[in-house]
């Protein structure tokens, strides 16, 4: 039964991937609130096809039109028989949806940053981290870390990462530690001023490093690949994920990348690197100036 309510589209899809939801979902409103006139696979496929217009979107819309009106010719079967709704739906939204919604996740999680509380962050956080399909929660902490407010970074690196085993671990880990520094009373929380780290540090394995150790993070392409191939990110072999790796050093924690170009990364870099007792009053010089 139709309705008097309308539908419209404001702007034509003209190829923009952030919009294949949009369009789809356009459609099936508007086929649910007018059936009497959309009644037809024919009508409905017609009408998605002459939504798309400019960009990459119309050329598609034309040929792939071209491409059912010469299966119905080389089969005989009706027009309206070929353009069945369901298939051209699917094409259209494999088509122009995205090439791989777990690199599209992995970089959203990369440029994400800590803008308001660690409660917001994490929630924003959340499902970029389901759609990624990271099960590793080393490599879900490195991620994790680069997008919060730099003193709390700090203090979750403190923490032994055997206590950390689930996601909500970690999410748990940073929502106590903000709750007790937000809970500080106002004038027992210190002033900020620069923090001046030492040039060496000591690492677990008892040697001093004099420059900062780089290692460079996986693409997400070839994160991607190994995540579907099964392969360990520590060693690259099949078999087992980089927890499990055999080849792992008991005495380190998990390796994060390290950019130089920041004061930042570097006093982070320098505090992963400490052994226990050198660490804990580093995090003490850094919450007495502020951090």
């Amino acid at each position: 039964m139709s309705t008097n309510a309308k539908i419209k589209l404001k702007t034509k899809f003209d190829g923009n991937a952030n919009r294949v939801r949009e369009i789809t979902k356009h459609c099936d409103w508007k086929f649910a609130l007018d059936p009497t006139t959309f009644d037809t696979n024919f009508k409905k496929s017609i009408y998605l096809l002459s939504c798309c217009e400019g960009g990459t979107a119309g050329p598609w819309a034309v040929e792939y039109s071209d491409t059912l009106d010469k299966a119905s010719m080389a089969t005989g079967a009706k027009v309206e028989d070929v353009f069945d709704w369901n298939k051209v739906k699917k094409a259209f939204i494999d088509y122009f949806s995205p090439v791989s919604q777990v690199s599209s996740a992995i970089s959203a999680m990369r440029i994400l940053k800590q803008t308001g509380t660690v409660k917001e962050y994490i929630a924003a956080f959340r499902p970029l981290r389901e759609q990624s399909n990271i099960t590793e929660v080393a490599v879900l902490r490195d991620y994790f870390l680069d997008g919060l407010k730099d003193g709390l970074a700090y203090k979750i690196i403190s923490i032994d990462p055997a206590t950390i085993k689930t996601f909500e671990d970690l999410y748990g880990a940073a929502e106590r530690l903000d709750e007790v520094y937000q809970s500080r009373p106002k004038k027992e929380q210190p002033s900020k001023t620069t923090y001046r780290p030492p040039v060496r540090y000591q690492s677990r394995g008892g040697r001093s490093f004099g420059r900062f150790k780089t290692i460079r993070r996986l693409t997400d392409n070839e994160r991607e690949k190994m995540m579907k191939e099964g392969r360990c990110f520590r060693c690259r072999q099949v078999g087992h994920m980089a927890r499990e790796c055999p080849n792992g050093d008991s005495n380190h924690s998990y390796v994060r990348q390290v950019d130089t170009n920041t004061p930042a990364d570097k006093v982070r870099a320098i505090i992963n690197g400490l052994d226990d007792e050198a660490k804990k009053e580093a995090i003490e010089s850094l919450e007495n100036q502020g951090f």
